[in-house]
């Protein structure tokens, strides 16, 4: 039975009789004699290393598809180009049909993507045994390697699972786990984002540092002056890992032979300290996401299955101990929710949608009290038609499709509706900040009261002896499976509090210095979300 098969607490518990086939005589003195099992242990082995090769593989192929690639520019009416998208991310405002223009431009660039991969020749031997037979001999780094390689020649169907799964990244489609929804859905938006973040900054006393920049990063610069990388042409410069390290280390800095070299938002930061008005603040740029396959990328960076309870114990450390920066201390998430109220709250969003109602439900105790104050904005400027007058259900319908063309709402806005409700209930005003300020505080059946952050420690302090490898068999122990999952599940429950406020991501006006912070801490702590699915499935 899986270590982790009723991880989510979803499931029913499946026991089943087990009976062992224990080879005997003959049987057994010829499997000893052939070294069968011996065979078995090192072919295991060695496909958890040919694994790695192939994913090598697959990183040199996505690199040399896109350093060839250049994603349309400019604007010729086709709704396929970086143009086009900006034409309509710009707008602080976007009626149905705009929207759905949008979701195609971004298909369309996609599709560009796509084309990129599947014009190669050997696209199509990538998920076939010849990528075993044929192509990856030549990556190998090692006769070592080379050994195994061939050893699977006749074993290809070894990886048929493998090849599905690594399949899924080649896909057009919106899919988290394909490169390009990565560049076209999550990546650009922040480009766009960073190109009028810069325009400020290159117009602040931040820009005297430019020149020092550019000289500490000048053997990796592909452009004379960094103002070109903010460009929106820059953007088909930035679609392989290695470019996207360094677009990021210009805006976050790097540490070189122990030597920091700054970037670009140390040096607003400074800026920003010296500033007494918060309203001449400049924002600070946000770091693309990493490709896929990168490093600590989610499809790469756990096994396809766990083998071993210390492996389960090994992957839960390391993303405790990588977020314990993200979590707690000065420029924390924690930190970031508590000093909300301190960024202009009119540019900072809450998605619409279930996030908006939970959130209404959390505050004030009904679930549609933002519904029904939006909806009731939106009466006032839409006067009903002569048919809606006599048939009310009309104008609802009118209303509702309204209301559901806002993917998000300000903060400041949504103060504005509570405090408005506030005052016809006779009730204290409630304000969202506040709301997040507090953390996620609730109140639990002993009577104490913790917040997402408390919860998370606790429950760490708690497995304390299960994550130091104490316990030797986590399928015997109903407690210490109980222990992991309340962990991760806190962990989930932070992350599930948070995401309301990434609103949907392309909104034209937003408080860039927030969201860089509010994007590198999600970021991070979505590390928990692979681990979380990969001990549900084990």
């Amino acid at each position: 039975m899986n270590v982790f098969e009723r991880f989510t607490g979803l499931y029913p518990l499946s026991k089943t009789l087990r009976f062992e086939l224990r080879p005997i005589g003959k049987t057994l003195e010829h499997i000893e004699r052939k070294g069968l099992i011996a065979q078995d242990e090192r072919r295991a082995d060695e496909y958890e290393k040919v694994k790695d090769i192939i994913d090598r593989y697959h990183k040199w192929f996505v690199r040399m598809c896109l350093d060839k690639l250049k994603l349309k520019l400019k604007s010729d009416g086709g709704n396929d180009s970086l143009e086009d998208y900006v034409g309509l991310a710009s707008k602080t405002s976007r009626d149905a049909d705009e929207d759905e223009l949008l979701g195609k431009v971004k298909a369309n660039l996609r599709k560009q993507i796509v084309n990129a991969f599947n014009k190669e020749e050997d696209y199509k031997e990538l998920f076939k045994k010849e990528l075993i037979t044929k192509h990856l001999v030549h990556i190998a780094e090692s006769e070592e390697e080379k050994r195994m390689i061939d050893n699977f020649g006749k074993f290809t169907t070894y990886f048929t699972g493998f090849h599905e799964n690594r399949k899924n990244m080649y896909s057009a489609e919106e899919k988290s786990t394909a490169i390009a929804y990565r560049l076209i859905n999550e990546n650009l938006p922040i480009f766009y984002d960073n190109m009028q973040s810069f325009m400020k900054i290159a117009e602040s006393g931040v820009a005297s540092g430019f020149v020092d920049i550019e000289t500490s990063y000048q053997e990796y610069l592909n452009v004379e002056h960094i103002s070109e990388m903010f460009g929106l042409g820059y953007f088909t410069d930035v679609l392989t890992q290695e470019q996207i390290e360094v677009y990021n280390s210009i805006i976050g800095g790097r540490v070189e032979n122990d030597v920091k070299l700054q970037g670009i938002n140390e040096y607003v930061n400074l800026y920003n300290q010296q500033q007494t008005d918060k309203k001449k603040r400049l924002p600070l740029l946000k770091p693309l996401y990493k490709m896929i396959l990168s490093d600590r990328v989610a499809i790469s960076w756990l096994p396809e299955k766990f083998s071993s309870d210390e492996e389960v114990i090994k992957a839960i450390n390391e993303t405790v101990d990588a977020l314990h920066t993200v979590l707690e201390g000065n420029g924390s998430l924690k930190h970031l929710l508590q000093h909300i109220g301190d960024y202009d709250l009119s540019k900072i969003y809450i998605s619409n949608g279930s996030e908006l109602t939970e959130i209404s439900q959390r505050m004030f105790g009904q679930y549609d009290v933002f519904a029904k104050g939006i909806k009731k904005d939106i009466c006032n400027s839409a006067t009903p038609t002569k048919k809606e007058k006599a048939d009310p259900e009309l104008y609802d319908e009118r209303i509702n499709k309204l209301f559901k063309l806002g993917k998000s709402f300000s903060i400041d806005y949504l103060d504005s509706v509570g405090e408005a409700f506030g005052d016809s209930a006779g009730e204290p005003v409630k304000r969202v900040e506040e709301y997040f300020a507090q953390l996620g505080a609730y109140d639990r059946n002993d009577g104490q009261r913790i917040n997402l952050f408390t919860q998370i420690e606790m429950a760490r302090v708690t497995a304390a002896d299960v994550l130091a490898g104490k316990h030797t068999d986590l399928n015997q122990s109903e407690n210490d499976i109980k222990l992991i999952r309340d962990l991760l599940d806190a962990f989930k429950a932070l992350q599930h509090f948070i995401k309301p406020l990434l609103g949907n991501g392309d909104e034209a006006d937003k408080d860039n210095e927030f969201y860089a912070k509010l994007c590198e801490a999600w970021g991070e702590l979505d590390m928990v979300t692979p681990l979380y699915k990969r001990c549900a499935t084990g």
